[in-house]
């Protein structure tokens, strides 16, 4: 045998070998560095390709383990497609929710739907496409080097491969860590010491996006599978039991006092119509003479019509279902997570429950295992949701009327025979991002308005389509008798940005959104800073609740005078402060993260 053959092809097998892995580390450093611009999260040139570079790294030591069995070599190829599909689904929700995905939702199917993947084509972009050509790169390499037939490296040579790959991180890693200390002790830390830069690498922060910055991968993987923790059920601590039966004593001893039936609607129907993505900014907004949404302009002005078009949202990881829940309990979402998929079976406090109408049902425009619907309107108190099955079983056609005509036509359908007075809960979609729905018709006047970008030009014509539909909805109560004995409450689910109002990346502004509430029998316009959590006792108020119905809540009615501010979910403080009442705003976040985890209400 010709000992020298031998050796050369084992020289060309390693080098192959040594070619893919390069061309691989390259693919996922790339994808990094473009995943840490795209998202915002930059920190310098040097740090960014320290970390790109560093991780690619890391991430090949346990494919050198596995790939000494010929079999495994393909599962370095579906770790580089992995880490490809997995940074273009943050990137798209970055543009969304200018956060990352939290853990607890990629596993959760429930978090998935038509409207999820039909935003896709709004919201990719050009740079996306490295997405695709990285890991492409990696494939047509492992093949055409014929790295699947390569010669087995042998024990040696894959330890000393680990090993200076693990030296590689390592060092980058304390790179990163030194530059940060150096940074910190720059700008008004002097005496940050090294153990300080390694914590906040790990610590908790308000944002996912956040803990990408300066970290990469790994840290971000670590922290996020941390924070899993954070969304499970928990038994309360005596400490934390102590918590939260001080902050109701605190929250009755210094509020319930003024909360007060103004007027006694109890006897009346309820009908909370949650709409989807509305900011206040565009009700009264006109384009010379003519009104974006002249039946919203129209109810703010009529006597008996409670308004503030400045409620901070406070919605967080749950989106649409935040909101929902806020609305419905008084509570405020979790610090992590979505309580309508980790905790949509718990014992609620509710509007429902507490109002005691003869009957309650709600009505949405989507699946309802969407966002767990069936689960949370059970333990809302509602006796029956009635879905977007149920309403093409109708023979109702979104696609022609467009989704919030059909939402509509269903819920006024429904309650022409429930018993009074009962409750229902509308949740509009058309608003949705992307603004695409295709049953709607387009204004031409809106079209023409050429001092905005296109997708502003959609925000604004779903918004004029809700507007127009709603007029439709409330005609159609006063022709069956019951708008009269009806409260209408109108409410955002969230904010939404556009690409004309704020950028769509490294923003943690919001914008105001709003609250109306007519046929109240109380005149009030209100234009103090207060919280989405606050709406629910208003409500309660508005309709004649006693104060059991208030118990449990977090927020203070907006009719209190001494309600001047909000906290929101980066825990920043709007509106005028008013020292004690501030203080048990911020306090709430994470009281009610304890009272949801716990199942709090199910235990007598």
């Amino acid at each position: 045998m010709n000992i020298c053959g031998i050796i050369k092809a084992d020289l060309s097998s390693r080098r192959r070998w040594l070619l893919w892995h390069t061309v691989t580390i390259a693919a996922i450093a790339a994808m990094l560095w473009c995943f840490t611009v795209q998202t915002g999260t930059r920190s310098s040139i040097a740090i960014d390709a320290i970390i790109s570079i560093s991780e690619g790294v890391l991430v090949m030591v346990p494919m050198w383990l596995l790939e000494r069995r010929c079999r495994l070599r393909v599962l370095s190829l579906l770790l580089c497609i992995v880490i490809a599909v997995f940074l273009w689904a943050n990137v798209l929700y970055f543009r969304y929710w200018h956060d990352l995905i939290p853990f607890s939702s990629i596993i959760s199917a429930k978090s998935y739907n038509a409207l999820v993947f039909g935003s896709i084509a709004t919201l990719a972009r050009a740079s996306d496409i490295v997405y695709l050509i990285a890991p492409a790169l990696s494939v047509a390499c492992f093949f055409m080097l014929k790295v699947k037939r390569s010669a087995t490296p042998t024990m040696a040579a894959t330890l000393a491969s680990v090993l200076v790959s693990l030296i590689v991180y390592a060092g980058g890693f304390m790179a990163v860590t030194v530059s940060l200390r150096n940074y910190a002790r720059a700008n008004g830390r002097p005496m940050c010491t090294m153990q300080e830069a390694l914590a906040k690498r790990f610590g908790k922060r308000a944002m996912r996006a956040d803990h990408w910055h300066s970290n990469g991968l790994t840290p971000y993987i670590i922290n996020q599978i941390r924070e899993l923790g954070y969304t499970q059920s928990i038994e309360l601590s005596d400490t934390e039991l102590s918590a939260i039966n001080d902050y109701y004593k605190r929250m009755g001893a210094y509020c319930r006092q003024a909360e007060v039936i103004l007027h006694d609607n109890s006897d009346k129907n309820l009908i909370l119509i949650i709409v989807e993505s509305l900011n206040a900014y565009v009700i009264n907004k006109k384009y010379g003479d003519r009104e974006l949404t002249p039946t919203l302009n129209d109810i703010i002005s009529r006597p008996g019509t409670v308004s503030c078009l400045n409620v901070t949202p406070q919605v967080r990881d749950g989106g649409s279902s935040d909101g929902q829940l806020i609305y419905n309990t008084g509570l405020l979402p979790l610090l992590h997570g979505s309580a309508a998929t980790s905790f949509g079976d718990n014992a609620y406090p509710s509007l429902a429950s507490a109002l005691h109408f003869s009957r309650a049902i709600e009505v949405i425009g989507e699946p309802a295992y969407v966002w767990n619907h069936r689960s949370t309107s059970s333990a809302y108190g509602y006796d029956a949701i009635y879905d977007i099955d149920d309403i093409t079983k109708a023979g109702i056609d979104p696609s022609a009327t467009g989704y919030d005509a059909a939402i509509f036509e269903m819920a006024g359908r429904q309650i022409a025979s429930l018993p009074q007075p009962f409750m229902a809960e509308i949740t509009t979609l058309s608003i949705h991002f992307p603004f695409n729905d295709s049953g709607v018709k387009r204004v031409g006047w809106i079209d023409s308005l050429t001092d905005m970008e296109p997708i502003e030009r959609d925000y604004m014509q779903m918004v004029h389509y809700f507007d127009a539909q709603l007029g439709i909805f409330l005609k159609r109560l006063t022709r069956s008798g019951l708008s009269d004995n009806t409260v209408v409450v109108l409410a955002s689910d969230h904010d939404q940005v556009t690409s004309a109002d704020r950028p769509l990346v490294n923003n943690h502004d919001t914008l105001p959104i709003a609250f109306i509430a007519t046929n109240t029998g109380i005149t009030a316009n209100i234009s103090r800073a207060v919280g989405q959590i606050d709406i629910y006792p208003t409500i309660v108020q508005i309709m004649g609740g006693d104060g059991e119905a208030l118990r449990h809540a977090l927020g203070v009615s907006i009719f209190n005078e001494a309600n001047k501010s909000s906290v929101d979910r980066y825990g920043r403080l709007h509106g005028r402060s008013s020292s004690e009442l501030d203080s048990l705003k911020a306090a709430a976040w994470q009281i009610s993260d304890l009272l949801i985890r716990s199942d709090y209400f199910a235990k007598p």
